[in-house]
């Protein structure tokens, strides 16, 4: 059983996380802290992270069950002891989320727009319903039932190719900002921007204090999963618009400089727990990859 986190910081960042969900956060650390070092992890190094966050035995259990028979994640026994990978869906799923979390941000729009549009017609068809879903993960607008759109010159992701004619054509920035006005909803996303900012902004001026704020590699770690996990549940929802078509008091670019500069700040500790208490089923957890080295750089 956990009981409640001992550090102020940690139970005041818990505090400002809306209905957190143990299996959607047990993905955050997945992503963040074990794919990069080969994808595999034992149950009691996770439950000790999560034990460490507030979260008891039994959630930290009924969450991996609950991955586990919806496809995210795969066990092993080995043993006495439970181990767990994320599957290849959920690799490449977390793939898109991770060059969005890490990467450089928005590009600047350069006049073009691509339109795909749904070779089957028909109100309700399954494959339109699919391609929303889809299509809305990767930042599309949706201008009909089976119409959707993008700044840029994008390809048509590979689900959905054979059903979809693509268009790339030009348009202007007045026309551009018609269409974000029109079928981008992008106010709730610049709240949760600044309440992100809000959660967080107090550990960036520690930092330019130079104050000592992690003493220990295990907080470390858990609050640079918070702030991914925090971060990630914005950025998955933000269609990521060029720069010079979002309003000028758009805040998502603070938010990534943020969260950049406390993941640079928190990583080696973070790591160096990582490296000497957590295990796979061959024993501790390798280094991380090149790939994870480069985050936010």
């Amino acid at each position: 059983m956990a009981s409640a986190p001992s550090s102020p910081t940690i139970r005041r960042l818990l505090a400002h996380q809306k209905a957190l969900r143990t299996w959607s956060l047990v993905i955050t650390f997945f992503g963040d802290s074990v794919v990069p070092r080969g994808g595999e992890v034992w149950l009691g190094t996770l439950t000790e992270v999560m034990n460490g966050l507030g979260i008891d035995d039994q959630a930290v259990r009924a969450a991996v069950s609950r991955l586990t028979k919806d496809g995210w994640l795969s066990r092993r026994r080995v043993g006495r002891h439970s181990y767990y990978r994320l599957l290849e869906d959920g690799r490449q799923d977390f793939s898109i989320a991770t060059d969005r979390i890490y990467g450089a941000g928005p590009l600047p729009f350069d006049g073009t727009v691509t339109v795909l549009s749904g070779k089957e017609p028909g109100l309700g068809n399954p494959e339109h319903a699919f391609a929303a879903t889809h299509l809305t993960k990767l930042g599309w607008g949706r201008l009909g039932q089976a119409v959707f759109c993008r700044f840029g010159t994008w390809d048509c992701p590979v689900p959905i190719r054979d059903r979809f004619a693509r268009i790339v054509g030009e348009t202007t920035r007045d026309d551009a900002m018609g269409l974000v006005g029109a079928y981008w909803d992008l106010a709730d996303i610049a709240v949760a921007y600044r309440d992100f900012i809000a959660a967080f902004q107090q550990l960036r001026a520690d930092l330019d204090d130079d104050a000592r704020i992690v003493a220990d590699p295990l907080e470390a770690l858990m609050m640079r999963t918070l702030l991914i996990h925090g971060f990630r549940r914005i950025i998955l929802r933000d269609p990521m618009l060029p720069g010079d078509l979002l309003p000028e008091d758009w805040p998502g670019e603070e938010a990534r400089g943020l969260a950049a500069t406390l993941y640079r700040a928190w990583a080696r500790q973070a790591d160096l727990w990582l490296e000497e208490h957590a295990y796979y089923s061959n024993g501790r957890l390798p280094q991380a990859d090149a790939d994870a080295l480069r985050r936010f750089s």
